[in-house]
Formats: structure tokens, C-alpha cells, sequence
């Protein structure tokens, strides 16, 4: 039996160089993708495997090194499965009414908007985006960063990403009513 090989032994060679792909890496010709999988934690503390596609082998290898060096361990998470995760914690720390105002913005604005995506995925300018369009005035665009903003810090202290791109948004500022000047 040592001289046979595994019935994935194909999937361990790149077919675009005929050489051995690297231990954690496979191809998928099924998917003509390059194929990760990782055993990293999961939200509730024990392991979980993630897997991931990819066009190129130079992008499964970063993202492996990304995902074994410790960061992204959550790759597919999205900001929905974190906020069912997180919410609790941010409800205990804050008082009633925020919390409700938190509510509303996620149920009204963040989720619609955000929550599909991974949380790795979310840049600044996708949030600017998302703000353009949220009903309301400014303060309830502002409660509806601030819950965003705690969620991504969350997110960032568990090392799920790198940064927090709320941060990097600027406040909307209440509307102001036009002047105008006096006719003459």
C-alpha cells in the first residue's frame, strides 16, 4: 500500500507547473481553483476548519500565511454571524436606551446594508456607501456607525481582522438649515 497513491494524489500537483503544491493547498480541478484548508478556532472557542477557492497559488499562499500566523482565524464570518455572537456583550456594556438605539440601527441600517459581507471584506469606503443610503437623519446615521463601530472593535480585539474601517469614517454632522441672505 506505500507505493500506491491516494486518490487525491492529482490535487497535490500544481497543474500549471507539475510541481507539489504546499501542504495545506490543493487543486480543485472540479472548481479550476486553488483550494486552503485551515483548522483555526471558531466563535465558540473550540476548532473549526475553514476552506477557501482561489484563481492563483500566489493568493492561496498569502491567504494561508494570513490564516496560520493567527489573523483572519474567522475567514468566512460574516458581520450578521458576529453581531449574533457579539451582540450580548455590547448590549451588557451600554445603557437600555443606547442599546435600543443600537437595535434599530442594526435592524434599519447596518444589517441590510453590511451584513452579508465577511468581515474581513469591509472597507471604509463600502461603509461610506452604506451611509449614503440609510434612512434617517444624523443621528440615527450616527447610532448606526456607533453599533458598526463596536462590532468591527469586537471583531478586531478577537483578531478576526486587522483594523476597525469604522474608525476611519467621519461623523455626519446634523443638518443645518440654509441661510439666506436678506433681499434687497
Amino acid at each position: 500500500m506505500a507505493g500506491r497513491p491516494g486518490k487525491d494524489a492529482p490535487a497535490r500537483i500544481d497543474p500549471r507547473t507539475g510541481r507539489p503544491l504546499p501542504e495545506a493547498i490543493r487543486w480543485r480541478a472540479d472548481r479550476q481553483r486553488y483550494q486552503i484548508r485551515v483548522v483555526g478556532p471558531s466563535v465558540e472557542g473550540g476548532a473549526a476548519e475553514r476552506s477557501r477557492m482561489f484563481l492563483t497559488l500566489a493568493e492561496a499562499k498569502r491567504e494561508l500565511a494570513k490564516m496560520v500566523a493567527g489573523r483572519n482565524p474567522n475567514g468566512s464570518m460574516t458581520l450578521t454571524q458576529w453581531h449574533e455572537h457579539y451582540w450580548p456583550a455590547i448590549e451588557s456594556s451600554v445603557r437600555p436606551a443606547t442599546a435600543r438605539c443600537y437595535d434599530v440601527g442594526w435592524r434599519l441600517r447596518v444589517r441590510p446594508s453590511l451584513g452579508r459581507h465577511r468581515l474581513e471584506d469591509i472597507t471604509s469606503p463600502m461603509i461610506e456607501s452604506a451611509m449614503v443610503a440609510w434612512p434617517g437623519g444624523a443621528s440615527a446615521k450616527n447610532d448606526a456607525l456607533a453599533i458598526l463601530s463596536r462590532l468591527l472593535d469586537g471583531a478586531r480585539r478577537a483578531r478576526f481582522i486587522d483594523h476597525n474601517p469604522a474608525r476611519e469614517i467621519n461623523v455626519p454632522a446634523p443638518a443645518s438649515p440654509c441661510r439666506r441672505s436678506p433681499a434687497p
